[in-house]
């Protein structure tokens, strides 16, 4: 008989979103001290669940001349994923970071869809300047 008690799934779900609140409330802040700071995106089906995602990263440089680089964000995206889809996703998640009018540069891979991601980024970051 184990001495201790389970936790519930709930429970479980609660800490972790706390958590992840509290983290992200920490990156945020630390990002709003980012005069530049560059991407990456990169998309991906997985081969067991069939589903795609999209990663983004952030790079900048610390203060002390650190590379710094994090996982901004990591999303399921729906199929077909079409450049203006791609843009929407990475745009909502830099305004929700607050850092739409700090990226200095954005890194793809070779993709034939990224050409129209680069395109809208770059159309948007113009509005937002």
């Amino acid at each position: 008989m184990p001495k201790w008690r389970g936790i519930s799934r709930t429970t479980t779900r609660t800490y972790c979103v706390n958590v992840y609140e509290a983290e992200k409330k920490k990156l945020k802040n630390l990002l709003q001290k980012v005069d530049k700071i560059s991407l990456t995106t990169d998309c991906w089906k997985s081969k067991n669940q069939e589903m795609e995602y999209l990663v983004i990263a952030g790079y900048w440089i610390h203060q002390n001349w650190q590379l710094q680089k994090r996982v901004l964000n990591l999303v399921r995206i729906l199929p077909p994923h079409r450049g203006l889809e791609i843009v929407d996703a990475i745009w909502c998640y830099m305004e929700d970071w607050d850092i739409e009018s700090k990226i200095h540069t954005v890194s793809v891979d070779n993709a034939s869809v990224n050409d129209s991601v680069l395109f809208h980024v770059k159309m948007y970051a113009q509005r937002k300047k």
